[in-house]
């Protein structure tokens, strides 16, 4: 036991109940098997993985591509129509999007997540009056 279960004696079942079982379908032919997938037990989240789906439709390097955009959209109201949470890589300019579609599981890079929040900084700062 590690320093995190230091004087639990129930650490494991609860690290196991904490546990979000997430499968990420990265293959066109996947998004043909979404019912099957959701199907199996234990599964929380059926993430769909855009830039590994357009590289999988001939679309390499374009996860924006609107067949791809098409198939991811399908994807996720089909995932949360089987009832379990859908997800998907998303800025943040298009959260009111995918959520529209259905997904409860939203991914953004890090890199994009500092950088909003260093701009609203700096706009809070070069905002801010100086005070006398």
């Amino acid at each position: 036991m590690g320093r995190r279960s230091y004087g639990r004696t129930d650490f494991f079942d609860a690290e196991r109940d904490d546990v979000v079982l997430v499968v990420q379908l990265e293959d066109a032919g996947a998004l043909g098997n979404i019912e099957s997938i959701c199907a199996v037990d234990g599964i929380d989240v059926v993430f769909i993985a855009p830039n590994d789906l357009a590289q999988s439709m001939g679309h390499q390097g374009q996860p924006g591509h609107s067949e791809v955009q098409a198939a991811i959209a399908d994807g996720l109201r089909s995932i949360a129509a089987c009832g379990r949470a859908p997800g998907t890589l998303c800025a943040p300019d298009r959260v009111e999007h995918f959520v529209g579609l259905g997904a409860r599981f939203l991914y953004t890079s890090f890199d994009n997540w500092i950088a909003a929040g260093a701009a609203a900084f700096l706009a809070a700062v070069d905002g801010a009056a100086p005070r006398s």
